[in-house]
Formats: structure tokens, sequence, C-alpha cells
């Protein structure tokens, strides 16, 4: 979640503070906070507030209004901006809001509260109108949920299914193998641009390799995007069109392969060119999918718990090989007692961030709800994927009949 603010009178919008941002959720907000000028307290609406740097970003803010329901302690609605020199890049809102309740101001200080939803991407970025249409097309849920659906069906075998994630890898096995077939492509056009008459024989090869290539690589992200658009409406039907686009651009490559191969050089060329045009489209949305909406991210990765010991339930509350999901200043906690011992651990699984505490527990073995990793829940310790990392693990305690948690002191 972002601390979004906006002035109606100007599309800039910023995001006055973040901490630990997933596609999930925000797990801490803080806010951002903006001191009026000295000559006075806020009083009326228009009355500019001086420019504070908050995260890199300076802002400036406005009153759009003033209660006096509370005299000498006024509340306000703030509208916020970046300004236009600043290093960073403003972002829009999925629709245009206005802080109104959720800002307030107490004397001369005002706290910009969390106001908005972080969805779309920078309001300058070129493809952005394209991309916004994917996510917004319904009419791609139909064919995407018939397609997940079987996929996760051919997929169920548990052996299979973590070799394809990349549980023994570490990490999703997806990106790197997107390397070899985008770079082979690629790498097939440019020497058509650099050496068209003693590169035909290399860029065949090359194209060769890219087709190859091509399998692996798309039965690895299948995988990953069924995964995950049971819970994301916006990754079904932007994955939806990056499947289409790659097949696409192979069938594109697949005929210039055959062009070359009889002698019209010029076609195959061509050909390749068009295929490199939805290959890098194709790997932009690739590129979304990841680092915007979050697939194949640890979903653990900004859980680091409470830094002090924070109690978090009654010790009555947790019997033996019992299990309670809880919260502990905004990160998600798994409790487990287990043959006499006291175990804490993040409480949403690295895979897709589903709840662990609503899984399976036997023995000291936690099994995830959604896609069945396994978690041993005395040093959250990887068991069985599709997830590739481990659960954080967490200190725990019992002090005064109350059980407290906090961030791993130790490695």
């Amino acid at each position: 979640m972002c601390a979004y603010v906006k002035d109606p009178r100007r599309m800039d919008t910023i995001c006055a503070r973040t901490e630990a941002q997933d596609h999930f959720g925000a797990r801490s907000m803080k806010g951002c906070q903006l001191w009026p000028p000295p000559a006075g307290p806020i009083t009326r609406p228009g009355h500019v507030v001086l420019p504070q740097t908050c995260c890199g970003i300076r802002c400036f803010a406005r009153v759009a209004y003033v209660s006096t329901s509370a005299p000498g302690n006024p509340r306000a609605g703030v509208g916020a901006w970046a300004d236009r020199g600043s290093a960073v890049l403003p972002h829009a809102l999925a629709r245009p809001r206005w802080p109104r309740d959720r800002t307030e101001s107490s004397d001369q200080r005002i706290q910009i509260a969390r106001v908005g939803y972080c969805q779309r991407m920078p309001a300058h970025t070129l493809p952005r109108p394209l991309v916004d249409a994917f996510e917004r097309a319904r009419v791609l849920d139909t064919p995407a949920q018939a397609i997940a659906k079987r996929v996760r069906q051919l997929l169920a075998q548990p052996t299979l299914k973590q070799a394809i994630s990349g549980t023994w890898l570490g990490h999703p096995v997806h990106p790197p193998l997107t390397d070899v077939v985008i770079g082979s492509f690629l790498s097939a056009s440019l020497l058509d641009v650099i050496a068209p008459r003693s590169g035909g024989t290399a860029a065949r090869r090359l194209i060769s390799v890219g087709i190859a290539a091509t399998l692996p690589t798309a039965l690895t992200g299948i995988s990953d995007w069924a995964d995950t658009e049971l819970s994301d409406e916006r990754v079904r039907r932007v994955g939806l069109v990056h499947a289409e686009l790659n097949s696409v651009a192979l069938l594109l490559y697949t005929a210039s392969l055959r062009a070359r191969r009889h002698d019209r050089r010029l076609s195959g060329m061509l050909l390749a060119l068009a295929g490199a045009t939805a290959l890098g489209f194709s790997g932009y949305l690739g590129g979304h999918m990841s680092y915007v909406r979050g697939v194949g991210v640890n979903q653990t990765a900004f859980d680091p718990g409470p830094p002090q010991w924070t109690a978090v339930l009654d010790s009555t509350e947790l019997g033996d090989g019992q299990l309670h999901g809880t919260d502990a200043e905004g990160a998600p906690v798994l409790l487990v007692r287990h043959d006499g011992g006291l175990y804490a651990i993040d409480n949403r699984c690295s895979h897709r961030g589903c709840l662990l505490s609503e899984g399976k527990l036997e023995g000291a073995v936690i099994t995830c709800p959604c896609h069945g990793s396994q978690f041993d829940v005395r040093d959250g310790t990887l068991v069985r994927g599709p997830a590739t990392a481990s659960q954080p693990l967490l200190d725990v305690r019992e002090t005064n009949g109350r059980i407290e948690v906090r961030a791993a002191t130790r490695g």
C-alpha cells in the first residue's frame, strides 16, 4: 500500500512514504509529515504548506478544507504533489482520490496518512495505457482461467512441479531461461544488421537455439503464472497476453528460419525483425508481472518482524501440536508448539503469500493450503516446493504468561 495524495487541479501524484511493499500490500506505513509556515496555524482552504523532503520527493501540501468543530486543533484535508524537479518520478492512482478524513492536522503539523493503493506504473511511461487496458480486459478471464486450470492439473505431480518451479535452484527457473531465448533471437537479428552477408550461418544457429529453448521457458513461465492468477486478476490477464505474444514471436522466428534455409534471406530478416518486436513487448509484460505485480518474488522478503520483543498471544491459548496465526506490528507470524518447544516463523508462504496458519500441521512440518509447499516450523527450512525459499524464523519466548516474538537476531 502506498500513501498517495493528490491535488485535484493537477495530475501529479506522489507516494509520500512506503515501507515493505509488495503486491499483497504493505506491512508497515508511517506516513510523511509536512509543516506549514511559521506565520500561523492552518486556518483556511488554499493555505500552502512549506515544502519538505520525504523519501527523496520534495513535497508541497495545500489545505482543501478546515473543520472548525475542534477550535485550536483544526483538522484539514490536504493535497500533496511532487516538485516537478524531483528525482523521483510521480505515479498515477487507479482513480482520483481526495484524502479528506485520512489526512489530519494538529496545530502546526500535518500528518499524511495512507490514502491510496499503488496500482499503476509511472504516469509518463509510454506503454502504460496499453498495459492498463490489458489489466482491465475481463474478456481475457474465461480463456485464461481455463488454461490455468488445465496447467495446474497437468503439473500437479510434486516432483515435476518442484523441478519446474526451481525449488532445487533456490529461485524460479523461468527468468534465466528467458535470457537464453531472448538473447538467441535478438542476437540473430543483430547479426542481420551488422553482418548481413557473413553472419547468415550464425544467425540460423542462434534462431535454432532460441526455438529449442522456448519449450522449457514457456513451461516454467506458465507454471508460475498458473500459481498466481487465482489471487491476482491483473496477472491472469497480462499473463495471457504475454503468452500470446511469445507464441507470435515463436511463429515468426520459425518462419524466419524456414525462409533462411530456402535462401530467402531478406524475408528471413524481416520475419525475424517482426519476431523481435513481438518478443520485446512480451518481455516488457513479463517484467511488469515480476517487478510490478510480484510474480515469482519471495513474499517474505519484506517481513523482518518487529525489532523489539512484542507480545502476540497468551501462553494458555496455544497447546502442544497446535498452530496459531497472528500479527506482530504488521508482520504475519505463525506460532507452533511441538514436542514441548515453542517456534515462530513467518506466516506468509514465501511462494505466493498464502497463510500457513490455514494449512495442515503434521509433526513439525506445515503444508501450505494453496500450492502444497512444506516447511519445518522449527527453523523455517523448506522441505518441499514449489516454493523456492525457506520461511524467515523469528525469536520467540514466553514471559509473564505471554508469548513474545521479535526479528531473529541469529543468522
